[in-house]
């Protein structure tokens, strides 16, 4: 994890597109190349989306959170993880020269 922001301490809501761009500008990098992992809360994937991260979304169980109603994980179709673990994996399946060029 290079960056851990964390809408709390930030005092910004998600899916407010401004945590986005603080996350990136603290990185030095371009939106486009940023990663988001969430799971799924406040529309934060929603917001990871729209300002060019590629989000991935860190799958829960919605029966031991304090917010089941989360609209962005409803019918996702993108990628997701059910660790923290299997991050490096899924950047390094992304990043290969064969899913370069299919995209």
């Amino acid at each position: 994890m290079d960056l851990p922001l964390f809408s709390c301490t930030e005092k910004i809501q998600k899916p407010a597109i401004e945590i986005y761009k603080r996350a990136h500008e603290q990185l030095g990098l371009p939106s486009n190349v940023c990663i988001y992992v969430g799971d799924g809360s406040s529309r934060e994937m929603t917001g990871a989306k729209e300002i060019g991260f590629l989000p991935v979304l860190k799958r829960v169980d919605l029966e031991d959170v304090y917010d089941d109603a989360r609209p962005d994980i409803i019918g996702w179709r993108g990628l997701s993880i059910a660790e923290i673990e299997e991050l490096p994996e899924l950047l390094a399946r992304i990043n290969s020269p064969d899913q370069k060029q299919r995209n």
